[in-house]
């Protein structure tokens, strides 16, 4: 053999040589990567599915209710005070003329004592348990159904209300702050249309319960069905609320009359009322009916398919 043919032998060599390493290299930068990215958590993208129920770690009286298992059974404190009330077209192009405050002022500043709302709607498989325990049947007798309850009456949303005032005063196990503020002349019941525009937009006066655009990811509307509640995570909402826009229309206890918002709410009773106030808008409306100030109207004996309820603890 040559030289130069053992130098073209000793190339190729370390030609491979060179290779192996090289590969070898590459492969352990990957699994190193892989393996990396698997410890990672994942970052939520405003389409995160919340567990609110946390079923498997419920206890015998959550699991009764089918309440949100937290500190405060998903009920959230919100605090006295003013805030902005209804629409300013100049701000809010989409405004409808109802959102009006009166003649004089677009907008209105009422002042509101403190209360509680639910962080979610009120369940299939919450409301289940309530027929259930009234011997009644409903559309979905499935208690773990987390789909928003529909096609229900205003008066049975506020028997619910009523049974879940009796249950909660009733136990033990009731959160210390929530049996204080039952046992100083609150109840559970359906929000008035101003305590539910508060919950929903804060008092500063956006025009969604996260800001002043829509957004897809934070609320679910321009769709087909209702989604579970909760599964669309919106920490920028006022209050941490969920669903406050879209997913389903929430019934109220105010009547759809004319701005200046009056404070006497309607009594909580099964006889027959004019038109009532639901707002948020639901899974199939455009983004303009699913703004914080949005009133729509439904008769109490109206259920429907895209209407449902979340309760409130008020004085």
């Amino acid at each position: 053999m040559t030289d130069q043919q053992d130098k073209n032998v000793i190339d190729v060599g370390s030609n491979l040589t060179d290779g192996k390493i090289g590969f070898c290299l590459m492969l352990i930068v990957i699994l190193f990567t892989f393996f990396y990215l698997e410890q990672q958590p994942i970052q939520n993208t405003g389409e995160e599915k919340l567990d609110p129920y946390g079923i498997s770690q419920q206890n015998n009286e959550t699991i009764k209710w089918n309440l949100p298992n937290d500190e405060l059974l998903g009920f959230v404190l919100i605090p006295e005070g003013s805030f902005i009330m209804g629409s300013n077209p100049t701000f809010d192009r989409m405004a409808y003329a109802n959102e009006r405050w009166s003649l004089s002022a677009r907008q209105g500043k009422p002042i509101l004592n403190d209360f509680f709302i639910n962080k979610y709607e009120v369940t299939n498989a919450q409301f289940a348990l309530f027929m259930d325990h009234n011997r009644g049947s409903h559309v979905s007798q499935n208690t773990r159904d987390q789909k928003p309850v529909t096609n229900v009456s205003w008066p049975q949303a506020l028997n619910y209300s009523k049974w879940l005032d009796n249950e909660l005063r009733n136990s033990s196990t009731t959160p210390d702050q929530l049996t204080k503020f039952l046992n100083m002349g609150g109840r559970i019941t359906l929000p008035n249309e101003a305590q539910w525009e508060k919950a929903a937009r804060g008092t500063d006066g956006r025009i969604f319960p996260w800001g002043n655009q829509p957004s897809n990811l934070l609320a679910n509307f321009d769709n087909e069905s209702a989604n579970d509640v909760g599964s669309h995570a919106c920490r920028e909402c006022a209050n941490g609320l969920s669903d406050m826009a879209g997913n389903v229309w929430e019934m109220t206890l105010s009547p759809l009359n004319a701005y200046p918002f009056v404070s006497e709410r309607i009594l909580d009773t099964e006889e027959a009322q004019p038109l009532l106030v639901m707002r948020g808008g639901g899974y199939n409306d455009a983004a303009n009916n699913i703004r914080a100030t949005v009133r729509g109207g439904v008769g109490p004996g109206s259920p429907s398919p895209v209407i449902g309820f979340r309760i409130a603890i008020t004085k």
